[in-house]
């Protein structure tokens, strides 16, 4: 969703269609991050989480370094930003579409994976406590 929002931004022509955007997008990002770590767990395991979310963070930040130059020079280049945003909303959602593929790819390991962790969720002992006052 949070490409598609930047897929339809060039068509808000109004200050309302602009507002309406901006309330979606800042609902979409608070959300996208409160997300990112329950979808790196449901794609690589609890095992793998550490690394998987150690290349998360670089490609972030890699995307976040390199990307507003690449847009710049694509709306520099078409002489609007329409393109641009475009382009960056077609990346976003090609991102997002790669990891329901994943799952489709690698379903048999991570049910084998989960069942694992259903297994080692299951001997953790439990202390009860009491405080009087």
């Amino acid at each position: 969703m949070f490409g598609i929002c930047l897929l339809l931004l060039p068509l808000a022509r109004s200050y309302n269609a602009m507002v309406a955007f901006s309330v979606l997008f800042g609902v979409m990002d608070g959300g996208r991050y409160g997300l990112m770590p329950l979808v790196v767990i449901e794609c690589v395991g609890q095992k793998r989480t550490d690394t998987a979310w150690g290349y998360l963070v670089f490609s972030v930040g890699f995307a976040s370094g390199i990307g507003p130059t690449f847009i710049g020079f694509i709306a520099d280049s078409a002489g609007a930003y329409g393109p641009a945003f475009f382009t960056a909303g077609g990346i976003m959602v090609f991102g997002s579409s790669l990891v329901f593929l994943k799952n489709f790819i690698e379903k048999k390991d991570l049910d084998e994976e989960k069942l694992e962790v259903r297994q080692h969720s299951l001997e953790i002992p439990v202390c009860e406590r009491e405080t009087v006052l």
